[in-house]
C-alpha cells in the first residue's frame, strides 16, 4: 500500500519548485498572476523535452511538439504558448507573442479542439539575447466555449498578446499546468548527456556582497548507483568565491566533466553552493584521481564550518560516445603514446580480437603467446572509405632506450572498409616479442582513414622494419587530406563491390588513383560480379565539368548480360576523358546496376547536349535499379599534349 500523505507531500514539494522556478524566471508575473497547480509534459519531434527552464535551439522547437497534462474526465481545455520576451526581453514591446491558441480540447487531444492560432516555432531576432517560450494549459471549468475566429496570417494580431485579458474574458481562471523553455540548463534532476556537459558551467546563485563562497560538484554514483563503493567523485571544487565570481575563488579541484562507465546508469551530478563564514586557509590543490574519489562533503563542511548549503541544483547523465572519447584520451596520453607516435589521440577505439577471443582494451597486459597470430580488427568506417592500419611497438629494444622506435609489426594500406584482406600489405603481420628483460612493451594498433581515397603504395618490405615514423608516414601519404565525396555528389550510396576496369594501356581504375590522359583513351574492359541470367546497367561519368553541368555521361550501356557489354543496348557510347584546361583534378566515375527487368524504349543518343546534366541517380531511380552494386573511380586532368 502506498501512503498517500507522502505522495500528497511529495506532490506539493515539486509543486512548490516548480513555483520557485516560474518566480524566479519572471513567468509570475509577467504571463500569468500565480503559479499553476502542476506542470505540463512537452516533447518535441526528435524526442526533444522541455523542462521547467530548458534552453532550446528555434530549429529543435521548429515543429509541432506533443504535449500532455493532467485531466479530468469529460474535461476541456485551452492551450497557450506565448512568448513574452518580444522583441527582446530587455524591451518586451510586442509582449506576449501568440505562438499557438487551442480551445475546447477534449483531454489531451489537441487535434480535437478549435484552433485559434495554429502553431509557429520560435524565431527570436538576431541579437535579441534568450527568450522564455511558456506553455500554458487552463481548464474550461464552464465547459465549451464558443471560440473567436482563427487568425494565424496576421502578425499584429499575434504580437502585444495579453494571455491575461483572455483568461478574464472566457472565464478560464489560473492556469492548471504550464511550462516554459529559455531556448542546456540544469533543472533539478534533469538528464542530460555527457556531451553536452563537458564544458565548465557558468553557476550563478543569490549572494550576500562581501561573502566568500565554496562551491563543490560531485557525482555520487561511481562506480553506479547500484554500487557507488567511491561515493562520492569530486568533479569541481573552489573556495573562497568572492561573491559568484568563480574565476576570483582558489581552485582546489579543477572541473572534470561527467564521465559516467559504460552500462552503470543514470549518475546524479550535484552542485551545492556554501557560505562561508571565514577564509579558508591552508589547503592545496591536487587534481589527482585518487584526491577525487570518496570524497566526504558533510565531513568536509564540518570541518570548515560550512554549515548548510545555501544553493544547490543537480543532474543526471548516463555513458554516451563522449565518455569514450575522453577516455581514450587520458589512456593514450597516460601511457604516452601521445605524444611518442602521434601527436592527438585518436577520436574512436579499434576492436581488437586475436585468436581464442582474447581482446585488447586500453592497455591491457598481455602476453607474446596470447598475441602471436594476426588479429580480427574492426573500427567504425564511412560509407566508401578507403584505410591504414598500423601495428607498432613504440619500445623497442625497450622503453629506456627505444633506439629502434618505432617497430613496424603490421601496416596495410587501401582496406575497402573493414576488410583488410582486400587491402594492400606493406608489411605482414609479425606478432610480439620483446627481448628479454627489456620490460613492458606499449604495442598501439592506428587506423587512419584515406580521405583522399586510394593511394598508390609503396612496395611490400617485410625486412626493414625498425624506425619506423607512423607521423612521418601519415605526412608523406597525406592521410588526412580531403575526401573525394563520390557520395553523395554522384551516387546517393557506397557500391557494394569495387569494379575491376582495365583500360589497353593496362592501367587500371584504383578507387582514386591519377591516371593520364594518353593511359585512358580508349574504352577499358570493366569487370563486376554477376548472377546468372541477370542484366547490368553501366554508366561512366565526369563528375566534374562546370557545376551547372554536373555530371558528363562518357558511356551508358543497359540489358548488359552478365560481363558481355558489347551484348548489351548503347545509349551513350564511350568517350575518353578530356578535362579542360586550367579546370584542375577531375573524376571520372563508373558504376553498374543489376536490373530487376529489361529496360525498353531508350534510343541511343551521342550528341553533346544528351551526355550534360546527366543524373545517374535519377536514373536509377526512374528505372527501378536500385542501389549500385558495384563502382570505381580515377582521377585525371588537362595535360599540354592532348589539347
Amino acid at each position: 500500500f502506498i501512503d498517500l500523505t507522502i505522495v500528497k507531500m511529495f506532490v506539493t514539494v515539486l509543486g512548490y519548485l516548480a513555483c520557485i522556478v516560474f518566480q524566479n524566471d519572471h513567468i509570475v508575473p509577467d504571463v500569468i498572476n500565480a503559479c499553476p497547480s502542476t506542470t505540463s509534459k512537452i516533447t518535441f519531434p526528435g524526442k526533444v523535452a522541455v523542462n521547467l527552464g530548458t534552453h532550446l535551439t528555434p530549429d529543435q522547437t521548429s515543429q509541432q511538439p506533443q504535449v500532455e497534462w493532467p485531466t479530468k474526465c469529460g474535461g476541456l481545455y485551452t492551450l497557450a504558448m506565448v512568448d513574452p520576451d518580444a522583441p527582446s526581453r530587455a524591451e518586451p514591446t510586442l509582449r506576449n507573442w501568440r505562438h499557438w491558441l487551442v480551445m475546447n480540447i477534449p483531454g489531451n487531444k489537441i487535434n480535437k479542439g478549435d484552433i485559434i492560432s495554429a502553431f509557429e516555432g520560435p524565431e527570436p531576432p538576431a541579437g535579441s539575447g534568450y527568450h522564455r517560450y511558456v506553455f500554458l494549459v487552463y481548464e474550461q471549468k464552464q465547459g465549451y466555449i464558443k471560440p473567436p475566429s482563427r487568425d494565424d496570417d496576421d502578425d499584429d494580431h499575434r504580437g502585444s498578446f495579453s494571455i491575461k485579458d483572455f483568461a478574464t474574458k472566457y472565464n478560464l481562471g489560473e492556469p492548471v499546468a504550464i511550462t516554459f523553455s529559455n531556448n542546456i540548463s540544469v533543472n533539478l534532476g534533469n538528464k542530460l548527456t555527457p556531451t553536452q556537459v563537458k564544458s565548465q558551467p557558468r553557476v550563478e546563485w543569490p549572494v550576500v556582497p562581501g561573502s566568500l563562497y565554496t562551491l563543490t560538484m560531485l557525482d555520487l554514483d561511481v562506480p553506479s548507483r547500484a554500487n557507488p563503493a567511491h561515493r562520492s567523485v569530486k568533479h569541481w571544487m573552489v573556495i573562497n568565491i568572492p561573491d559568484a565570481n568563480i574565476t576570483d575563488g582558489y581552485i582546489l579541484d579543477t572541473f572534470l566533466e561527467s564521465l559516467p562507465p559504460r552500462g552503470s546508469g543514470l549518475h546524479r551530478y550535484v552542485t551545492l553552493i556554501y557560505r562561508q563564514s571565514h577564509r579558508i586557509e591552508g589547503l592545496v590543490r591536487n587534481d589527482t584521481i585518487e584526491s577525487r574519489l570518496m570524497f566526504n562533503m558533510t565531513k568536509f563542511a564540518l570541518d570548515n564550518q560550512l554549515g548548510e548549503p545555501v544553493a544547490g541544483n543537480f543532474y543526471h547523465a548516463q555513458w554516451d560516445e563522449y565518455v569514450d572519447v575522453v577516455e581514450t584520451d587520458m589512456m593514450f596520453r597516460g601511457a604516452g603514446i601521445v605524444p611518442d607516435v602521434i601527436d592527438a589521440s585518436p577520436r574512436e577505439r579499434v576492436k581488437v580480437t586475436f585468436p581464442n577471443n582474447i581482446t585488447v582494451n586500453l592497455g591491457t597486459h598481455l602476453t607474446p603467446a596470447q598475441t602471436s597470430q594476426q588479429p580480427a580488427v574492426e573500427w567504425p568506417t564511412v560509407q566508401c572509405a578507403l584505410y591504414t592500419l598500423a601495428l607498432v611497438d613504440l619500445d623497442a629494444p625497450s622503453r629506456a632506450d627505444p633506439i629502434y622506435r618505432n617497430v613496424r609489426h603490421w601496416l596495410v594500406m587501401n582496406i575497402p572498409g573493414k576488410q583488410i584482406s582486400y587491402g594492400n600489405i606493406i608489411a605482414g603481420f609479425v606478432g610480439p616479442a620483446p627481448p628479454v628483460g627489456t620490460g613492458v612493451h606499449r604495442y598501439v594498433f592506428l587506423v587512419y582513414e584515406q580521405k583522399q581515397g586510394y593511394i598508390e603504395p609503396p612496395p611490400r618490405d617485410d625486412v626493414n622494419r625498425h624506425n619506423f615514423s607512423m607521423e612521418d608516414f601519415a605526412t608523406n601519404y597525406t592521410l588526412g587530406e580531403p575526401q573525394d565525396k563520390i557520395v553523395p555528389d554522384v551516387l546517393d550510396a557506397c557500391p557494394r563491390y569495387t569494379l575491376k576496369i582495365t583500360f589497353p594501356s593496362k592501367a587500371s581504375a584504383k578507387l582514386g588513383n591519377e591516371l593520364t590522359l594518353a593511359q585512358v583513351k580508349d574504352e577499358p574492359r570493366v569487370v563486376w560480379p554477376t548472377t546468372c541470367g541477370s542484366l547490368y546497367t553501366l554508366a561512366m561519368m565526369d563528375a566534374d565539368i562546370p557545376v551547372t553541368l554536373r555530371s558528363a555521361k562518357h558511356w551508358l550501356v543497359v540489358n548488359i548480360p552478365g560481363n558481355n557489354i558489347t551484348d548489351g543496348d548503347i545509349l551513350a557510347g564511350f568517350i575518353p576523358s578530356g578535362p579542360p584546361e586550367g579546370s584542375g583534378i577531375h573524376r571520372y566515375v563508373t558504376v553498374v546496376y543489376r536490373q530487376p527487368h529489361r529496360i525498353d524504349g531508350l534510343i541511343r543518343n551521342d550528341t553533346i547536349e544528351s551526355r550534360v546534366s546527366f543524373d545517374v541517380t535519377k536514373f536509377a531511380r526512374n528505372y527501378k535499379l536500385g542501389k549500385p552494386l558495384a563502382g570505381n573511380f580515377y582521377h585525371a586532368q588537362w595535360e599540354k599534349s592532348s589539347a
